[in-house]
This record gives C-alpha cells, structure tokens and sequence, in this order.
C-alpha cells in the first residue's frame, strides 16, 4: 500500500468495516488512514485493509 491508495477495512470485529479511508501513513505492517465520512484517523495494520480499485 502506498500513501493516496483507498482503502477498505474488512476486519469483522472493527467499528468502521466496510468504511473507505485513505492513507497517510505507512509505517511497516500499520497503516494511518483518515476517514472522511467522519474526519478521523486512525491506525490499522494491513491485514485489516483491502486496497479499493
């Protein structure tokens, strides 16, 4: 994943699956995405996101 890239979060116990976000940040295996329904950020590791086509 690289910064710019959409996302989606597909971990079935995460407040804001299904969500697409943003990301800002790659940092290893944790990723900072911002989410623009809501304004907010938050970090996630990438396992728990799919990228978006």
């Amino acid at each position: 994943m690289k910064k710019g890239s959409l996302v989606k979060f597909i971990e079935w116990n995460d407040p804001h699956k299904d969500k697409v976000g943003v990301v800002l940040r790659v940092s290893h295996w944790d990723i900072w995405v911002h989410l623009p329904e809501t304004n907010e950020k938050t970090w996630r590791l990438a396992r728990h996101l799919e990228l978006v086509k």
